[in-house]
């Protein structure tokens, strides 16, 4: 279903007209908060994201421009939001220095694993690998895989340096490596009995 942001929601959320809004609210939380839920652990972190975002998505509705589509403006606004939180929580500055051969970590095997699998298992699998990694690299490698950010727009986004985001992608990667591997082994053992 195509989200539709018509003339009368936008002048609705401009007038503050809190029906509109709450119709809105309700027509778009669906395709919100899935996107929440890559950037989170767990539901009450991904529904005060989009709370956050909502907010932030009405308050902006005036600059939305009807002759686009408003999926990818809903997505930009509520992913910037994020990531405007998870600048706020991000204490410190990490320099780390990535070698060459970490960065060469083993893709091979990475994806060797990812299409050795069949898809609704993979994709069952890798869902809960990502929730259980740490937050800082989930968010940043589903800024870079999923949402297609280079390491530089991360970066600047971010106020960090490229080679932390390539080094939370490499994290991100090598962890959920260890866990598919650990998850396809259980499961290898389990079919054997």
């Amino acid at each position: 279903m195509e989200i539709e942001l018509t003339e009368e929601i936008i002048q609705g959320c401009i007038s503050n007209n809190r029906l509109i809004q709450n119709r809105l609210y309700k027509m778009i939380y669906p395709f919100l908060v899935r996107i929440c839920y890559r950037y989170t652990n767990n539901k009450e972190d991904a529904i005060s994201h989009l709370n956050m975002g909502f907010v932030k998505i009405v308050h902006n509705i005036k600059k939305y421009d009807t002759s686009m589509p408003a999926e990818p403006w809903l997505r930009t606004i509520l992913i910037r939001s994020i990531i405007d939180e998870l600048r706020k929580n991000y204490n410190h500055k990490m320099h780390i220095v990535v070698s060459d051969e970490m960065e060469q970590y083993n893709e091979n095997a990475y994806s060797n694993l990812l299409n050795s699998s069949d898809d609704n298992s993979l994709s069952d699998h890798l869902l809960m690998a990502m929730k259980s990694l740490p937050e800082t690299s989930s968010k940043i490698f589903n800024l870079f895989v999923v949402d297609e950010y280079s390491h530089k727009e991360i970066g600047e986004l971010l106020g960090i340096n490229e080679t932390a985001s390539r080094w939370h992608v490499h994290n991100a990667k090598k962890l959920l490596y260890e866990k598919l591997i650990k998850l396809k082994t259980a499961n290898n053992s389990i079919i054997a009995k």
